[in-house]
């Protein structure tokens, strides 16, 4: 097996008003994976031969709007991939012990496009603190998700490509440091805080399963 990654990128920065900036930008890249295998019964096995090539162009988009002196709204797109790794390809059958089931590779997976998008609010009260919200949605074209198939003894397991999902949410962080406490130990200490809360689903409709969870 071997892959061949080849890439290049253009960004500018520029600045609209005294308080809006834009980063913007587009990456290309071209990636060649190849794989030779076997495949079918052990005791007469065939050779499967794949060499893929996939060309994508991936734009990003950073706004950054300074409200006052402490505090900034950022707003950003990107396009960014998700690839089948080699034993996802490969059409073997091997034990996972983690899930207790035997695993089999799809040679027919393609890689997975996800549009990004995050709006950020950030709060600086004073040195050290740092309070921010964050709304964000993801959509995805050709998910790799695995599917449960059934079987006698023990399950078995693949991978294919969903039509699409998406995941959105809000995400919340804390950063509060000590640097102004009298004390000499709590001064050299700084607590962080994140939470998020998370939506996900999955479009198979393309398929019929028993059983799909997001890679």
């Amino acid at each position: 097996a071997s892959s061949l990654l080849t890439s290049g990128y253009a960004m500018l920065e520029t600045k609209f008003l005294p308080s809006l900036r834009a980063i913007y930008g587009l990456r290309v890249e071209n990636y060649n994976q190849k794989l030779t295998s076997a495949a079918g019964p052990f005791e007469n096995p065939t050779k499967i031969g794949i060499d893929t090539t996939w060309l994508d162009l991936l734009p990003s988009l950073n706004l950054i709007y300074a409200v006052n002196e402490k505090t900034n709204l950022r707003g950003s797109y990107s396009r960014t991939l998700s690839r089948p790794e080699f034993r996802e390809f490969a059409p073997l059958a091997f034990f996972d012990f983690t899930r207790n089931s035997i695993f089999l590779g799809n040679i027919n997976l393609t890689r997975a496009r996800i549009d990004n998008f995050d709006l950020k609010l950030e709060y600086y009260p004073k040195p050290g603190y740092t309070f921010s919200i964050n709304p964000f949605y993801k959509s995805f074209t050709n998910p790799i998700v695995y599917i449960l198939q059934p079987a006698q003894g023990y399950a078995q397991i693949t991978l294919d490509n969903a039509k699409s999902a998406v995941t959105g949410g809000v995400e919340f962080e804390a950063r509060v440091g000590f640097s102004e406490s009298t004390s000499n130990v709590l001064k050299n200490l700084t607590a962080f805080g994140n939470l998020a809360v998370i939506y996900s689903r999955v479009d198979q409709s393309n398929f019929k399963v028993t059983q799909t969870s997001v890679d």
